[in-house]
């Protein structure tokens, strides 16, 4: 379950900086000093990250087509970045090799690094939502994102859609009860089988008073604080 509140908005990224040196040369015109330049540092949007055990590198992928391979020294990472990669933004990747990767963007398009180049290989969004997660356990990959795209390969060639007609939510408890958006993980919420309890003062919750449900946002929003003792529940 996931919490936003109305007075404040949630911001994640993930910084990757690479490289700060220091470069120290003797003056051969002067036995007293050392020249040093000052420190750079440049820095990535980095969205994923994975090893590669073969290459020895960490492969990362982010905005605008960004798409490396990362060497850890003793004093720094030091970034190679894959050229003639698509000017897309990168959402997820995942290590399906020692040498080969499959990335995900934000608009659902599946792509594959070989080791050397980044090539598409499947449109899987038909809303062009973006591609959240990619994971393998052995035997299939499993690709899953916005809108419930969920697809499973067992040949890293062809995807199938997996389609998931019904999801049953066992009763949960809100860990707060403080006005905001309380989010439930899926949409398209059945209302004719969700049952969500509240109280206020001890007494029932008014909906649209002290709570107001969006089912095909798949959140309630809670109005004012309602009671802890007992938690609100839902279960559909």
């Amino acid at each position: 379950m996931i919490c936003k509140s109305k007075f404040a908005q949630i911001f994640t990224c993930v910084i990757l900086g690479f490289g700060s040196t220091i470069t120290l040369a003797q003056d051969s015109a002067s036995s007293s000093t050392d020249v040093a330049t000052a420190p750079s540092a440049t820095f990535i949007d980095v969205m994923d990250a994975d090893y590669l055990n073969g290459m020895g590198r960490i492969i990362v992928a982010g905005q605008h087509g960004t798409v490396g391979l990362v060497e850890l020294t003793d004093n720094a990472a030091l970034l190679t970045l894959v050229e003639n990669t698509p000017n897309v933004d990168f959402t997820s990747l995942h290590a399906i090799s020692d040498q080969e990767a499959l990335l995900g963007s934000s608009t659902g398009m599946l792509y594959k690094f070989d080791g050397e180049n980044v090539s598409e290989i499947a449109q899987l969004s038909e809303y062009n939502e973006p591609i959240l997660d990619i994971t393998s356990d052995g035997k299939s990959i499993w690709v899953v994102g916005g809108r419930g795209l969920i697809y499973r390969s067992t040949d890293m060639a062809n995807y199938e859609e997996v389609v998931i007609d019904e999801v049953t939510l066992p009763v949960t408890e809100f860990p707060g009860s403080f006005p905001a958006d309380w989010y439930l993980g899926v949409s398209n919420l059945d209302t004719d089988s969700l049952k969500f309890t509240a109280s206020v003062g001890g007494k029932p919750a008014i909906e649209e008073e002290d709570y107001i449900l969006y089912p095909d946002e798949g959140f309630i929003q809670f109005q004012k604080e309602l009671d802890m003792d007992p938690a609100p529940t839902v279960a559909s």
